[in-house]
């Protein structure tokens, strides 16, 4: 059996992953931390559950509604003698430039406590494995039903975001370097089904491993999460439409109350919803109010992709008492056979 929870961090990502192994000792795995109305749903999560050592922690981007939590959980790995037996992250030292220019000076000096945080780790053993996520990097064997593995980035996405750096710098393009090239893409999987977890992953990432990865041809889709909260920017109909799945199948979107990007899309809520998935949220918020057609006084147009970028995310703190399909934190259980049920 395999849980996965979508915790509830508003527009943001926080996923923790658990699972059994062939003696029934139960391991733990992280995506992403981030804080979220004063709180830190997954280190709340660690601190409960007393797990006394961590498989791997993934950070998928250098976006800070997906790592403004990871120090804080850091921290509490040191002091609590926790090892972290992965530390996957793509955020090459290359990229300097990009986040000087890019991130906020909050932001980026978050950022950088978060690198120094992750090298007082390494040195004291607490971090074993360090790398720096491309697609040729290992996979792992969780046990004998479930295997993950990296669909993005790939070494190409790397070379572009330091492309767009580059011609910005020197004035040659106006657009902003987009540090979602070098999302992640990662799947659950075996032999017969699988689970996407897509970040904020790009059209052309999405495509490339819908083209060129086995499981994704072969596989049938039993769980996904949409990329980047429900962006139209990070949203391809025709790769949703090509995967093998069945009637329902869940859809996860992961979005707050952030009134600068109204995200999710209603476009990308309804088309998704019409080719059969069943759609699931953390929180009723634009596109997803619209779905529900519950009246709103914002509509859910989408904005700059580039909005992630030098702007912190500012949602209004508020969370629905109510916990359905379509609010709070969603966790769903996945058997040997591949049934999905939600807990």
């Amino acid at each position: 059996m395999l849980k996965v929870f979508f915790k509830n961090v508003g527009q943001g990502d926080s996923i923790v992953l658990e699972w059994p192994d062939e003696e029934g000792i139960n391991h733990i795995g992280i995506v992403d931390c981030k804080r979220f109305n004063s709180s830190n749903p997954v280190l709340n999560h660690l601190i409960y559950s007393e797990f006394k050592v961590i498989d791997f922690v993934f950070l998928s981007h250098a976006h800070s509604d997906h790592y403004s939590g990871l120090s804080e959980l850091l921290d509490y790995c040191e002091k609590k003698g926790i090892v972290i037996q992965n530390f996957y992250h793509t955020a090459q030292k290359s990229q300097l430039s990009i986040w000087k220019r890019c991130l906020s000076m909050n932001e980026l000096m978050d950022f950088s406590n978060l690198l120094s945080r992750i090298d007082t780790l390494i040195e004291k053993n607490l971090i074993i494995n360090p790398a720096e996520i491309e697609v040729n990097v290992k996979e792992f064997k969780l046990n004998q039903i479930f295997n993950l593995g990296f669909l993005a980035p790939s070494y190409k996405d790397y070379q572009n975001l330091l492309k767009q750096e580059y011609l910005y710098s020197e004035n040659k393009s106006s657009t902003v370097p987009d540090m979602n090239l070098v999302s992640t893409i990662l799947k659950i999987y075996n032999d017969k089904f699988y689970i996407l977890l897509t970040s904020d992953s790009t059209i052309s990432s999405q495509l490339r491993a819908g083209t060129k990865d086995k499981t994704l041809n072969e596989g049938e889709l039993i769980l996904s999460q949409v990329p980047h909260h429900g962006s139209e920017n990070n949203y391809i109909h025709s790769f949703w439409k090509m995967r093998k799945f069945k009637q329902n199948t869940p859809a996860v979107f992961s979005v707050g109350n952030n009134r600068a990007h109204k995200l999710p899309n209603f476009k990308v809520v309804n088309e998704i919803s019409k080719l059969g998935y069943k759609i699931y949220s953390t929180n009723c918020v634009f596109g997803i109010k619209e779905y529900c057609n519950i009246p709103s006084t914002t509509t859910s147009t989408n904005l700059s992709m580039n909005l992630d970028f030098g702007t912190t995310l500012i949602e209004e703190q508020v969370t629905s008492p109510i916990s359905d399909d379509y609010n709070g934190e969603k966790v769903f259980e996945i058997d040997v056979n591949g049934s999905v049920t939600l807990v």
